[in-house]
């Protein structure tokens, strides 16, 4: 495959992840029962314990990043949980999924926000 062009299957896969309307509720890993636990757990060591929280207070003891980098931010929930949460100042999402990205660019401008 050449550099800067899509094989078969990354553009399937950009084409599923693009369509917003593909979210069927309780299918996205944390609506599905057991799967926000088992990230949390394996996270944290307690189902019960949030996970973000958590690596968010581990963190509090180091300098707070001014920039985080998501790889497959999809449409972007957990970076605004980050930015809504001030874990650092700007996040910088990239995905393979063109309509989520083109999504993410039609929303109000937050502060630290780049698509």
């Amino acid at each position: 495959m050449a550099e800067g062009t899509k094989s078969d299957a990354t553009k399937k896969v950009a084409e599923w992840w693009s369509d917003s309307q593909r979210e069927v509720p309780g299918t996205q890993c944390v609506e599905v029962p057991g799967a926000l636990e088992n990230m949390n757990r394996r996270a944290t060591g307690d189902p019960g314990i949030d996970w973000i929280n958590h690596s968010a207070s581990v963190l509090a003891h180091f300098k707070k990043p001014i920039k985080a980098l998501s790889l497959g931010c999809g449409f972007g929930v957990i970076e605004r949980v980050l930015r809504r949460g001030n874990f650092c100042q700007l996040v910088h999402g990239v995905d393979v999924a063109e309509g989520a990205m083109k999504a993410l660019g039609k929303r109000p401008k937050q502060r630290g926000w780049m698509v």
